[in-house]
């Protein structure tokens, strides 16, 4: 992934349209190499990520529930990213392999793998941020405070007299 595919990828995310994310393979023994050499194993992988439904951002927001963020230390920053690498490092390749795969069900263990052995910190990073915007969770909390405040129109609805909300009194005490 290069800067431009990441700017126009992040556009895509916040436009909701499928993400074409393709990073390279990297050969993991002389074997695997020789025959992405002669072409006979491929050297490039491509996944195509679409908008982040309901059940995809539940699943997603149940991990990032176990990030401790109380591990990052100014001080010790060095030592604080280290800890988290080793703590949550497979949990984002998760995320990651979640908001690719896209599907009910469990996310196969291969996607995960391939993240975890050929992303880049960066590209790992980039992806996370496209997950993020995708995620849109403004918009989830706009229709839970939504939702919460019809419900409590119709509780307060309920509990005046029938003269009140006839007469347009009940829209004043709102």
């Amino acid at each position: 992934m290069n800067e431009k595919n990441i700017n126009s990828n992040v556009a895509d995310a916040l436009l909701q349209s499928e993400i074409v994310i393709s990073f390279d393979i990297r050969p993991v023994n002389f074997l695997h190499e020789l025959l992405q050499r002669f072409k006979l194993s491929p050297i490039k992988l491509k996944y195509v990520m679409r908008p982040v439904t309901l059940g995809t951002l539940i699943k997603i927001s149940k991990l990032l529930i176990d990030i401790d963020m109380s591990i990052f230390d100014i001080k010790n920053l060095l030592e604080s990213n280290y800890q988290a690498i080793v703590k949550h490092g497979r949990s984002y390749a998760t995320i990651v392999a979640i908001a690719i795969h896209g599907k009910p069900g469990q996310v196969p263990e291969s996607l995960v793998n391939n993240i975890v052995n050929n992303f880049t910190t960066k590209e790992l990073e980039a992806t996370m941020n496209i997950v993020f915007r995708q995620m849109d969770i403004k918009n989830f909390m706009s229709s839970i405070i939504s939702m919460k405040g019809n419900l409590q129109v119709v509780e307060m609805s309920q509990k005046m007299p029938e003269e009140l909300i006839a007469s347009g009194a009940l829209s004043v005490a709102l």
